[in-house]
């Protein structure tokens, strides 16, 4: 994507989505929706076929725009949003500074008008996570790191990408990880349809009698 100077980078968030969706007009949307739906009865045949029905039901609270109107149109916009439901009030967030945050995100501006993006935590952010130390299994110990690293990858782009493992390094040596057990390379993906499903029996974890030194 690339944006020009006078393009404004917003974020609209609806305040409290979850507990405010009017459950009525919303199961009235679904059922109008179901009902012109001319897909659906062989949707089911198949879903019913294959014994593995599946629902999806999906809030979307944030939203992340390129606005391209004006700043002195933004609020008139805003209401427009707020005036669809009585129920269903946004806030708005503009950029500051050429960056603006969006989920776990920072999103910012570069002089050739294209958009980096980076891994963002909110300032009340302490990067604490489960100390090595502590009475746990390793796979859960491991879990951080996995996920930390991840997200990175996912998230990053190749600018910004070596300065996040460095920071997840740092972070989990103050967890007292061990030199040895950080890794900061991205896991190979697991094929799920490989293999049979495998029979678990869960067990309290007792320490290093629940696992193999």
């Amino acid at each position: 994507m690339t944006v020009s100077s006078s393009d404004l980078l917003i974020s609209f968030d609806v305040e409290s989505l979850f507990t405010s969706v009017p459950v009525k007009d919303a199961c009235a949307i679904i059922f109008e929706r179901l009902k012109f739906d001319r897909t659906l009865p062989d949707r089911m045949v198949l879903q019913s076929a294959t014994h593995k029905p599946k629902v999806w039901l999906r809030y979307v609270d944030d939203t992340f725009v390129v606005w391209q109107h004006g700043a002195e149109e933004t609020s008139t916009f805003l209401q427009h949003l707020n005036s669809q439901h009585e129920c269903i009030k946004f806030t708005m967030e503009m950029e500051n500074e050429g960056s603006i945050p969006f989920l776990e995100t920072k999103i910012t501006r570069t002089a050739q008008g294209s958009l980096s993006h980076q891994v963002y935590c909110k300032p009340t952010h302490t990067d604490r996570f489960l100390n090595y130390c502590s009475f746990h299994h390793p796979s859960v110990l491991r879990f951080f790191n996995k996920t930390l690293v991840k997200r990175a990858h996912e998230v990053s782009d190749q600018i910004h990408l070596r300065g996040e493992l460095e920071h997840i390094k740092r972070v989990l040596k103050c967890s007292n990880d061990p030199s040895h057990k950080i890794c900061t390379e991205l896991p190979p993906s697991r094929n799920p349809h490989i293999g049979q499903p495998k029979a678990r029996v869960v067990l309290p974890y007792l320490g290093a009698a629940s696992h193999k030194n």
